[in-house]
């Protein structure tokens, strides 16, 4: 069976705007994270709510303003596993803050991904948490669909990663798959896509998209098989204390 999953990252936060590590903060957006979302939805760059089968957010306040902008309240699901990696004790902090703490340099100097933050998470826990939410959304979305070729069985623990080097389907093609539109934050959407597409080569801010922007991930049953990239040529200009995006998202 032939699907999609649209994944967008919320609207600017303040905690975007002072370059904060933030993942349990429940926060709200900025007045001038409202107005870019409006502004991208005039561009129609998102699908059609009404056509999903499934409309989800992580819960938390971020995802669902972001969604009530773009699509106004529309019934959906809530899949807490999709919620933003938890810093623990620096999370509300920034760089400078944290820099030259030991537990930040273990967290940083970590090659293994166990390394578990003082109060919060580890990179490993966080990707099975996230990996888990995304074979939630999957499982639903099959549930929903009502095909007769969904697939049989019980589904995986996690999705089947694509084997292509690069994935990068070009948008603009007719709508024809079913799909699903999830709201949720840049750092599970990062931890989604080096998850699904290894092969890649891109880091974790390569794959954090701008706010409002993500990712379309097209499957078949539980395999991904490529990704487009939403509201392509578009840009946001939010400060980030990450690296610069790849060229990809400007083309």
């Amino acid at each position: 069976m032939e699907s999609k999953i649209y994944f967008i990252r919320h609207g600017i936060t303040e905690g975007n705007l002072n370059k904060w590590f933030y993942g349990r903060l429940d926060l709200p957006l900025t007045d001038k994270g409202k107005e870019l979302l409006q502004d991208l939805a005039n561009k129609n760059i998102y699908p059609d709510s009404e056509k999903a089968v499934l409309v989800g957010t992580s819960g938390m306040i971020r995802t669902e303003e972001t969604l009530e902008i773009i699509y106004g309240k529309v019934p959906h699901e809530i899949f807490p596993k999709l919620r933003e990696f938890n810093f623990g004790i620096f999370d509300g902090k920034t760089l400078p803050e944290v820099g030259d703490k030991e537990y930040f340099i273990n967290y940083i100097n970590d090659e293994t991904g166990d390394f578990v933050i003082p109060e919060g998470d580890s990179n490993n826990r966080f990707s099975r948490r996230v990996m888990r939410g995304m074979t939630e959304v999957l499982k639903c979305q099959f549930d929903r669909s009502g095909q007769m070729d969904a697939p049989d069985g019980d589904a995986p623990e996690y999705p089947e990663p694509c084997d292509q080097t690069n994935a990068e389907i070009e948008p603009g093609q007719k709508e024809t798959a079913v799909y699903s539109v999830i709201i949720c934050h840049g750092g599970v959407i990062s931890r989604v896509m080096r998850e699904l597409f290894p092969e890649s080569g891109i880091d974790r801010w390569g794959w954090i998209p701008d706010p409002g922007l993500g990712f379309c991930i097209h499957f078949d049953d539980y395999k991904a098989t490529g990704y487009e990239i939403i509201g392509k040529g578009i840009t946001v200009d939010v400060p980030h204390w990450t690296a610069e995006k790849e060229d990809r998202f400007k083309s």
